[in-house]
Protein backbone atom coordinates (compact mmCIF):
# COMPACT_ATOMS: atom_id res chain seq x y z
CA UNK A 1 0.00 0.00 0.00
CA UNK A 2 0.94 3.25 -0.54
CA UNK A 3 3.30 4.39 3.06
CA UNK A 4 0.08 7.30 3.84
CA UNK A 5 -2.45 4.76 3.59
CA UNK A 6 -3.24 2.04 6.33
CA UNK A 7 -5.27 -0.97 6.57
CA UNK A 8 -6.31 -1.86 9.75
CA UNK A 9 -8.33 -3.93 11.80
CA UNK A 10 -11.21 -3.42 14.16
CA UNK A 11 -13.51 -5.11 16.54
CA UNK A 12 -17.12 -4.00 16.88
CA UNK A 13 -17.63 -4.06 21.17
CA UNK A 14 -21.31 -4.47 21.78
CA UNK A 15 -22.70 -1.17 22.74
CA UNK A 16 -20.44 -0.01 19.70
CA UNK A 17 -22.55 3.30 18.15
CA UNK A 18 -21.39 1.39 14.99
CA UNK A 19 -23.11 -1.87 15.92
CA UNK A 20 -26.16 -2.23 13.26
CA UNK A 21 -24.82 1.13 11.09
CA UNK A 22 -24.64 0.22 7.14
CA UNK A 23 -22.34 1.09 5.24
CA UNK A 24 -23.74 3.67 3.31
CA UNK A 25 -24.57 5.61 6.88
CA UNK A 26 -20.72 5.32 8.34
CA UNK A 27 -19.77 6.89 4.95
CA UNK A 28 -22.15 9.32 4.57
CA UNK A 29 -23.19 10.11 8.06
CA UNK A 30 -20.07 9.38 10.30
CA UNK A 31 -16.79 8.79 8.57
CA UNK A 32 -16.45 10.26 4.81
CA UNK A 33 -12.71 9.83 4.68
CA UNK A 34 -12.60 6.31 5.25
CA UNK A 35 -13.46 2.63 3.76
CA UNK A 36 -14.59 -0.23 5.31
CA UNK A 37 -13.23 -2.88 2.82
CA UNK A 38 -13.62 -6.19 5.20
CA UNK A 39 -16.04 -7.32 7.54
CA UNK A 40 -14.90 -10.62 9.31
CA UNK A 41 -18.09 -12.29 10.48
CA UNK A 42 -17.36 -15.71 12.31
CA UNK A 43 -16.53 -17.92 10.10
CA UNK A 44 -17.61 -15.73 7.23
CA UNK A 45 -15.65 -13.04 4.86
CA UNK A 46 -17.44 -10.61 3.95
CA UNK A 47 -16.46 -8.09 0.91
CA UNK A 48 -18.99 -5.47 1.68
CA UNK A 49 -21.24 -2.85 -0.49
CA UNK A 50 -23.27 0.03 0.79
CA UNK A 51 -25.82 -2.28 1.14
CA UNK A 52 -24.34 -4.16 4.12
CA UNK A 53 -24.44 -3.25 7.99
CA UNK A 54 -21.89 -3.56 10.84
CA UNK A 55 -22.84 -5.75 13.10
CA UNK A 56 -21.76 -6.39 17.22
CA UNK A 57 -18.70 -8.80 17.18
CA UNK A 58 -17.92 -8.26 13.87
CA UNK A 59 -13.81 -7.59 12.98
CA UNK A 60 -13.76 -5.63 10.10
CA UNK A 61 -11.24 -3.74 8.40
CA UNK A 62 -10.63 0.00 7.25
CA UNK A 63 -8.61 1.66 5.15
CA UNK A 64 -7.68 5.43 5.56
CA UNK A 65 -5.03 8.02 6.32
CA UNK A 66 -3.08 8.01 9.60
CA UNK A 67 -5.06 11.13 10.89
CA UNK A 68 -8.42 9.64 9.95
CA UNK A 69 -7.90 5.61 11.41
CA UNK A 70 -7.08 7.83 14.60
CA UNK A 71 -10.24 10.12 14.26
CA UNK A 72 -12.36 6.65 13.98
CA UNK A 73 -10.03 5.08 17.01
CA UNK A 74 -11.22 8.58 19.34
CA UNK A 75 -14.59 7.86 18.42
CA UNK A 76 -15.10 4.18 19.14
CA UNK A 77 -13.07 4.90 22.59
CA UNK A 78 -9.88 2.85 21.64
CA UNK A 79 -7.01 3.76 23.81
CA UNK A 80 -4.20 4.61 21.46
CA UNK A 81 -2.13 6.46 23.66
CA UNK A 82 1.88 6.66 22.62
CA UNK A 83 4.08 3.75 23.45
CA UNK A 84 7.08 5.09 25.22
CA UNK A 85 8.99 1.65 26.15
CA UNK A 86 9.49 -1.88 24.46
CA UNK A 87 10.40 -5.29 25.61
CA UNK A 88 12.08 -7.19 23.32
CA UNK A 89 12.85 -10.96 23.74
CA UNK A 90 15.16 -12.09 21.32
CA UNK A 91 18.21 -10.75 19.64
CA UNK A 92 18.41 -11.29 15.96
CA UNK A 93 18.69 -9.03 12.47
CA UNK A 94 15.10 -8.61 13.15
CA UNK A 95 15.81 -6.64 17.03
CA UNK A 96 18.44 -4.86 15.42
CA UNK A 97 16.37 -2.72 13.02
CA UNK A 98 13.85 -2.72 14.92
CA UNK A 99 15.35 -1.37 18.02
CA UNK A 100 17.06 1.11 15.92
CA UNK A 101 13.68 2.37 15.01
CA UNK A 102 12.42 2.86 18.03
CA UNK A 103 14.94 4.60 19.90
CA UNK A 104 14.76 6.86 17.30
CA UNK A 105 10.79 7.49 18.48
CA UNK A 106 12.58 8.25 21.86
CA UNK A 107 10.85 4.86 22.66
CA UNK A 108 12.91 3.07 25.83
CA UNK A 109 14.28 -0.32 24.93
CA UNK A 110 15.45 -3.17 26.88
CA UNK A 111 16.21 -6.85 25.08
CA UNK A 112 16.52 -9.99 26.96
CA UNK A 113 18.66 -12.50 25.28
CA UNK A 114 19.91 -15.75 26.54
CA UNK A 115 23.08 -16.51 24.28
CA UNK A 116 25.90 -13.94 26.27
CA UNK A 117 27.58 -13.51 22.87
CA UNK A 118 24.73 -12.18 21.33
CA UNK A 119 23.30 -10.27 24.48
CA UNK A 120 27.55 -8.68 24.39
CA UNK A 121 27.47 -7.39 20.34
CA UNK A 122 24.11 -5.94 21.17
CA UNK A 123 25.44 -3.51 24.08
CA UNK A 124 28.13 -2.82 21.54
CA UNK A 125 25.38 -2.01 18.67
CA UNK A 126 23.04 -0.18 20.58
CA UNK A 127 24.77 1.67 23.33
CA UNK A 128 21.58 3.60 24.35
CA UNK A 129 18.81 0.57 24.62
CA UNK A 130 19.59 -1.80 27.88
CA UNK A 131 20.60 -5.30 27.07
CA UNK A 132 19.87 -8.35 29.66
CA UNK A 133 21.82 -11.72 29.15
CA UNK A 134 19.07 -13.72 30.85
CA UNK A 135 16.45 -16.33 29.86
CA UNK A 136 13.10 -14.33 28.56
CA UNK A 137 11.11 -17.14 28.96
CA UNK A 138 11.66 -17.29 32.97
CA UNK A 139 9.05 -15.74 34.87
CA UNK A 140 10.88 -14.82 37.74
CA UNK A 141 13.12 -12.63 35.38
CA UNK A 142 10.48 -10.92 33.75
CA UNK A 143 9.43 -9.91 37.57
CA UNK A 144 12.96 -9.28 38.22
CA UNK A 145 13.02 -6.81 34.93
CA UNK A 146 9.91 -4.82 35.78
CA UNK A 147 8.30 -7.02 32.59
CA UNK A 148 4.70 -5.36 34.01
CA UNK A 149 5.62 -2.11 33.43
CA UNK A 150 6.32 -1.92 29.81
CA UNK A 151 4.01 -0.27 27.05
CA UNK A 152 4.70 -3.11 24.67
CA UNK A 153 6.13 -6.80 24.48
CA UNK A 154 7.92 -8.02 21.34
CA UNK A 155 8.77 -11.72 21.19
CA UNK A 156 11.01 -12.18 18.64
CA UNK A 157 13.28 -15.09 19.28
CA UNK A 158 13.69 -17.84 16.95
CA UNK A 159 11.28 -20.23 18.98
CA UNK A 160 7.65 -20.24 18.31
CA UNK A 161 6.22 -21.74 21.41
CA UNK A 162 8.54 -19.76 23.57
CA UNK A 163 6.98 -16.75 21.91
CA UNK A 164 3.42 -18.17 22.36
CA UNK A 165 4.38 -18.57 25.94
CA UNK A 166 5.93 -15.12 26.73
CA UNK A 167 2.86 -13.23 24.66
CA UNK A 168 0.05 -15.40 26.85
CA UNK A 169 1.99 -14.00 29.91
CA UNK A 170 1.80 -10.80 28.77
CA UNK A 171 -1.59 -10.81 27.81
CA UNK A 172 -2.13 -12.07 31.12
CA UNK A 173 -0.63 -9.09 33.34
CA UNK A 174 -2.17 -6.16 30.96
CA UNK A 175 0.93 -5.22 28.85
CA UNK A 176 -1.18 -2.95 26.19
CA UNK A 177 0.34 -3.56 23.25
CA UNK A 178 1.86 -7.22 22.44
CA UNK A 179 3.35 -8.02 19.29
CA UNK A 180 4.60 -12.02 18.65
CA UNK A 181 6.47 -13.97 15.53
CA UNK A 182 5.15 -17.41 14.73
CA UNK A 183 6.92 -19.22 12.22
CA UNK A 184 4.03 -21.89 11.82
CA UNK A 185 0.87 -20.52 10.94
CA UNK A 186 -1.04 -23.80 12.24
CA UNK A 187 0.15 -22.19 15.68
CA UNK A 188 -2.67 -19.25 14.81
CA UNK A 189 -5.42 -21.71 14.45
CA UNK A 190 -4.35 -23.92 17.35
CA UNK A 191 -4.89 -20.22 19.84
CA UNK A 192 -7.38 -18.75 17.69
CA UNK A 193 -7.10 -15.52 15.75
CA UNK A 194 -7.89 -13.44 18.47
CA UNK A 195 -5.47 -14.93 21.11
CA UNK A 196 -2.66 -12.53 20.48
CA UNK A 197 -2.90 -8.30 18.97
CA UNK A 198 -0.70 -8.70 16.38
CA UNK A 199 1.25 -12.09 15.03
CA UNK A 200 4.10 -11.74 12.42
CA UNK A 201 5.06 -15.03 10.34
CA UNK A 202 8.31 -14.06 7.99
CA UNK A 203 7.60 -17.21 5.84
CA UNK A 204 4.06 -15.54 4.97
CA UNK A 205 5.87 -12.07 4.05
CA UNK A 206 8.36 -13.64 1.87
CA UNK A 207 5.96 -15.85 0.61
CA UNK A 208 3.44 -12.96 -0.56
CA UNK A 209 6.10 -11.14 -2.01
CA UNK A 210 7.02 -14.07 -4.12
CA UNK A 211 3.34 -14.14 -5.53
CA UNK A 212 3.24 -10.74 -6.51
CA UNK A 213 6.67 -11.18 -8.21
CA UNK A 214 5.56 -14.40 -9.98
CA UNK A 215 2.10 -12.86 -10.57
CA UNK A 216 3.74 -9.22 -11.84
CA UNK A 217 6.25 -11.73 -14.41
CA UNK A 218 3.33 -13.69 -15.62
CA UNK A 219 0.82 -11.28 -16.56
CA UNK A 220 2.13 -10.28 -20.00
CA UNK A 221 0.33 -7.56 -20.41
CA UNK A 222 2.55 -5.86 -17.91
CA UNK A 223 -0.42 -4.14 -15.30
CA UNK A 224 2.57 -4.50 -12.69
CA UNK A 225 1.58 -5.92 -9.55
CA UNK A 226 3.71 -3.15 -7.35
CA UNK A 227 1.82 -4.46 -3.46
CA UNK A 228 0.00 -7.88 -2.37
CA UNK A 229 -0.67 -8.77 0.91
CA UNK A 230 -3.06 -12.18 1.87
CA UNK A 231 -5.17 -11.61 5.13
CA UNK A 232 -7.75 -13.66 6.87
CA UNK A 233 -6.16 -17.08 6.61
CA UNK A 234 -4.84 -16.36 2.73
CA UNK A 235 -9.08 -16.06 2.00
CA UNK A 236 -8.58 -11.95 0.78
CA UNK A 237 -5.97 -10.32 -1.34
CA UNK A 238 -5.23 -6.56 -1.10
CA UNK A 239 -3.39 -5.85 -4.04
CA UNK A 240 -2.00 -2.62 -5.94
CA UNK A 241 -1.57 -2.66 -9.14
CA UNK A 242 0.11 -0.08 -11.75
CA UNK A 243 -2.40 0.44 -14.80
CA UNK A 244 -0.93 0.45 -18.38
CA UNK A 245 -1.84 2.26 -21.47
CA UNK A 246 -3.76 -0.87 -22.52
CA UNK A 247 -6.06 -1.80 -20.28
CA UNK A 248 -9.43 -2.38 -21.43
CA UNK A 249 -10.85 -0.32 -18.55
CA UNK A 250 -9.23 2.96 -18.85
CA UNK A 251 -11.35 5.95 -19.28
CA UNK A 252 -14.63 4.53 -18.50
CA UNK A 253 -16.61 5.63 -15.65
CA UNK A 254 -16.73 2.67 -12.90
CA UNK A 255 -20.69 3.39 -13.09
CA UNK A 256 -20.47 1.76 -16.58
CA UNK A 257 -18.69 -0.76 -15.53
CA UNK A 258 -19.68 -4.19 -14.42
CA UNK A 259 -17.62 -4.91 -11.36
CA UNK A 260 -17.18 -8.12 -9.87
CA UNK A 261 -19.41 -8.51 -6.28
CA UNK A 262 -16.42 -10.17 -4.81
CA UNK A 263 -14.43 -7.68 -4.94
CA UNK A 264 -13.89 -3.41 -4.12
CA UNK A 265 -11.50 -0.66 -5.49
CA UNK A 266 -10.28 1.08 -2.66
CA UNK A 267 -8.46 3.71 -4.25
CA UNK A 268 -7.29 5.03 -7.16
CA UNK A 269 -3.72 6.57 -6.37
CA UNK A 270 -2.52 9.41 -9.43
CA UNK A 271 -0.08 11.94 -9.25
CA UNK A 272 0.45 10.51 -5.20
CA UNK A 273 -2.95 11.53 -4.21
CA UNK A 274 -5.03 8.87 -2.96
CA UNK A 275 -8.37 9.15 -4.48
CA UNK A 276 -11.93 7.52 -3.11
CA UNK A 277 -13.11 6.09 -6.68
CA UNK A 278 -17.07 7.28 -6.87
CA UNK A 279 -19.03 5.82 -9.73
CA UNK A 280 -18.43 8.99 -11.78
CA UNK A 281 -14.25 8.46 -11.64
CA UNK A 282 -12.63 6.29 -14.06
CA UNK A 283 -9.05 4.56 -14.15
CA UNK A 284 -5.82 5.96 -16.11
CA UNK A 285 -2.96 5.07 -17.55
CA UNK A 286 0.00 5.20 -14.69
CA UNK A 287 -2.79 5.14 -12.18
CA UNK A 288 -2.01 2.72 -8.78
CA UNK A 289 -5.71 0.92 -7.96
CA UNK A 290 -5.75 -0.65 -4.70
CA UNK A 291 -8.31 -3.60 -5.03
CA UNK A 292 -9.45 -5.99 -1.86
CA UNK A 293 -10.93 -9.22 -3.24
CA UNK A 294 -11.87 -12.53 -2.12
CA UNK A 295 -10.93 -13.71 -5.83
CA UNK A 296 -7.46 -16.00 -5.98
CA UNK A 297 -5.17 -15.68 -8.73
CA UNK A 298 -5.87 -12.58 -9.23
CA UNK A 299 -3.14 -10.67 -11.30
CA UNK A 300 -4.42 -7.96 -13.82
CA UNK A 301 -6.79 -4.56 -13.52
CA UNK A 302 -9.12 -6.04 -16.22
CA UNK A 303 -9.96 -8.91 -14.04
CA UNK A 304 -12.41 -6.50 -12.43
CA UNK A 305 -14.75 -7.02 -14.61
CA UNK A 306 -17.14 -9.59 -14.17
CA UNK A 307 -17.13 -11.85 -18.02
Amino acid sequence: MDGRLKLVEFRIDRGSPLDNVSLFDFKQKHFPNLLVCIIKRGEKVIIPSGNSHIRANDRIYITGSNNEIMKFQDALGKDRRKIKSAFIIGAGIITHYLAEELLKDKIAVKIVEMNPEKANKFSEYLPNATIINADGSNEEVLKEENFQNYDSCICITGIDEINMFISIYAKKIGIKKIITKLNKLSFVDILGENSFQSIITPKKIIADNIVRVVRSIANKKKNLIENFYRLENNTVEAIEILVNSDSKINNIPLKDLKIKKNLIIAYIVRNNVAIFPKGTDVIKEGDRVIIITTESFFDDINNIIEE
